[in-house]
This record gives C-alpha cells, sequence and structure tokens, in this order.
C-alpha cells in the first residue's frame, strides 16, 4: 500500500505525540513492504532538512515563515498541489491526517480517500476544559471532517466526543497508540546515581501547563511532606506561560513551595526520552495527573518500563489502566487524591512493584507497534473498498 502521511512535526526536531506517534506507525509500515511518504509545512528553523528518507520512510518538509499566516497557508497550498502530483503518479493510495491540522480543509478533497486521525484537536480540548475557541479555527477543524472519507480516533472516549461535536454519522474506528517496547537493558549515565539518594523519588514528565494537574500535583506533594511522609517530586518538562495570569508557571510552582520542603522538589526543564527512562528505572512511581487527554503516549511509555503509574481518571484514562491492577487512576481535581495514591504506592512496595509489573504486560499485550499497524491497514483497507 501507498500511505502518505500528513505530519507538521515529524522528528527530528521538536515534536509531540503526534509526531512520535506517526514515525513509529511510518517506520513499521516500511517494515512491513508499504511505501509511506511524510509530508507537512514546518517553520524556517525546524532543524531537520527539506526532504531525506529516513529508515525508508520518504519525508517532505515544506519550510515557511510560521509568523507570517499567508505563508503558511501558501505553504498548505504547495503541500496539497505535491500531494495530487503523487496521486497522478499513482504513488499515494491513502492519505491520512490529524484532526488539527484543519487549514488543510481549504484544499481538500483529493482523489483518493483523506482520513483522520482524532488525537484531539482544539475544539475537543476547548470542549473539555472549558476554554474559549477562535471562530477560525472551529471553522476549519469542522470543515476539515467534512472532506475526510474516513475517521479513526486514538480511544473510545475521544472517538465518542468527536462523533458528539461534528455530528459524525459514519462509524469512527478506534485504534489506539503504542509506544515502542524497549527491548535489552538502558545504558545507564553515572549521574542516575544521585536519584537514589533522593527520597521516594516520584517523576512527571510533560509540558508545564495548568491543563496537566501540575499544579495540583505540586499541592498534593506538600500534603505529603506536611504529614511527614518523606518524598521527592522530579519535574520534567519545558517551562510555559499560565494564560490566566502570564507568568511563567514554573515561577508560580516555586512559589507555592515553602522553603523547608524546596529541596524535595527538582525542576529539570526538556529532558531527552533516553533519560527519561534512566528516572523511571530509580524512581518510586510516575504519575501524569492531566485534566483532558486524547490517549497520552507518557503514561503508556512509564507503563512499559515497568514503573508503577499514577494516570488522570478523566477522559481516557479507565481504557489504559484498571485501578489498582495495573496502575493507579486519580481526580485531578483533588490534591487529596493524588496524595493518597502516592502514599498508597510508597506504604507498601511489593504491591507497587505488581502494579508496575502489570502495567508492562498491559502495554506489551494490548498496545504493541505490531498491533497498532495491524489495525491501521485494515481500516485502510476498509476505506479504499468504499472510496468512489
Amino acid at each position: 500500500m501507498n500511505i502518505c502521511y500528513i505530519c507538521n512535526e515529524y522528528p527530528e526536531g521538536s515534536h509531540g505525540g503526534v509526531g512520535t506517534m506517526t514515525q513509529l506507525l511510518a517506520e513499521e509500515l516500511v517494515f512491513g513492504n508499504n511505501s509511506v511518504k511524510i509530508i507537512g509545512v514546518y517553520d524556517l528553523g525546524y532543524p531537520s532538512a527539506k526532504y531525506e528518507v529516513k529508515n525508508g520512510v520518504e519525508v517532505t518538509r515544506i519550510k515557511v515563515n510560521f509568523k507570517n499566516k499567508i505563508a503558511v497557508i501558501w505553504g498548505n497550498w504547495v503541500m496539497a498541489r505535491k500531494i495530487r502530483k503523487w496521486i497522478t503518479k499513482d504513488l499515494v493510495d491513502i492519505i491520512e491526517c490529524p484532526d488539527s491540522y484543519g487549514l488543510l480543509s481549504l484544499f481538500a478533497p483529493f482523489k483518493k480517500p483523506l482520513v483522520i486521525r482524532a488525537n484531539g484537536n482544539n475544539t475537543y480540548f476547548s470542549s473539555i476544559l472549558k476554554t474559549p475557541l477562535k471562530k477560525n479555527t472551529a471553522f476549519y477543524e469542522r470543515n476539515l471532517y467534512k472532506k475526510a472519507s474516513g475517521y479513526c480516533a486514538v480511544s473510545v472516549f475521544t472517538a465518542n466526543k468527536m462523533r458528539l461535536l461534528f455530528n459524525v454519522e459514519d462509524s469512527i474506528t478506534v485504534i489506539y497508540n503504542a509506544v515502542e517496547i524497549q527491548k535489552g537493558e538502558l545504558n545507564l549515565s553515572d549521574k542516575y546515581d544521585e536519584i537514589l539518594k533522593l527520597a521516594n523519588p516520584i517523576i512527571f514528565s510533560g509540558t508545564l501547563t495548568p491543563k496537566k494537574g501540575i499544579y495540583e500535583l505540586v499541592k498534593a506533594v506538600l500534603i505529603l511532606l506536611r504529614k511527614g511522609v518523606e518524598v521527592t517530586l522530579i519535574i520534567n518538562g519545558k517551562d510555559t506561560v499560565n494564560m490566566k495570569t502570564g507568568k511563567s508557571v514554573k515561577r508560580e510552582l516555586m512559589g507555592l513551595i515553602p522553603h523547608d520542603f524546596i529541596k524535595n522538589f527538582i525542576f529539570n526543564g526538556h529532558v531527552a526520552r533516553h533519560d527519561l527512562f534512566c528516572q523511571y528505572k530509580y524512581a518510586k512511581a510516575a504519575i501524569y495527573p492531566s485534566f483532558a487527554e486524547a490517549f497520552a503516549l507518557a503514561p503508556m511509555e512509564a507503563m512499559a518500563s515497568g514503573i508503577p503509574t499514577i494516570f488522570s481518571k478523566e477522559c481516557s484514562g479507565e481504557e489504559l489502566i484498571t485501578d489498582k491492577v495495573d496502575g493507579l487512576l486519580i481526580n485531578p481535581s483533588s490534591e487529596e487524591s493524588i496524595a493518597q495514591s502516592i502514599e498508597y504506592l510508597l506504604q507498601d512496595q511489593k504491591r507497587a512493584t505488581q502494579i508496575g509489573q502489570k502495567g508492562k504486560e498491559k502495554i506489551e499485550h494490548y498496545f504493541s507497534k505490531e498491533t497498532m499497524t495491524t489495525k491501521t491497514l485494515a481500516f485502510y483497507g476498509q476505506i479504499l473498498s468504499t472510496f468512489h
């Protein structure tokens, strides 16, 4: 099969979950003797080449000045024109695009099926978090759904939400995200021996935004410290500005922490994935008290490493974790709920280890890249069989 993915964050370079998942899926499809092309619109400063072939995947990056809205629209036009040329040469059978790339709707449809994968777009997160949404953003994202020939979503929750938001009458296939299962032992650096000296290290990773529940997490750890429970919270993730206050999130978090407890909080900023996995090797638990996700990669990667993982029960949380079996589920709005989940794991190390092992087994069984790829190909086949 000849597959074209539209992706504006294909590694190497700054990328989020969409970039990670697209790369994982693309390389696995190529391994299965499919042809895969990646094309997207990137900022001029994106560090990767305009064209390259990586692990058999052909990557085309159309670079424009992201500060110029006309340039971004022009970039999407160039991208659509390139895809049409590939279709004319019979180099593309099907096109997939994230549902957050609404601008593409201005230049769709194509003579081949366009399918969208619901990873959680602006409309989705705005409806969950009850935050304002720009009218043009809402229009573009709705228009993209109208132009699509088929739909898949990364969780049942997301599929149901999108059906309601965009009045989708056709079926929405659920294809869960997957993670790369680590094989062999990690190459550990001596610097991670320092984590062993910390009192009950707990790992958080994610962009520092209110949506990720980081304020509630810091307050929950303070509850434990005031009770005399020794714990150290290691916070990995780049700082952002709190849109409600206009202030640095990290600065606001540090303002919550009394001087006596400052040593119990470590702000690392952005860390490489290898470094994060090394932290998991030594820590007591990983925690992600997010308010809104589609199907988050961070808790999946933590579970795959075997560390007991605490995740939000909101959105798709219960589709990933069975509470107190292969992970813990918490109410992200409740600092007490978060504190209790951490204390639960610290009080019974044997039980925590069992939960971590069950979590690892669940990821290996249900959320492997092979499972995701097989379901994706079946979905594409179904769309192609009915496309006119």
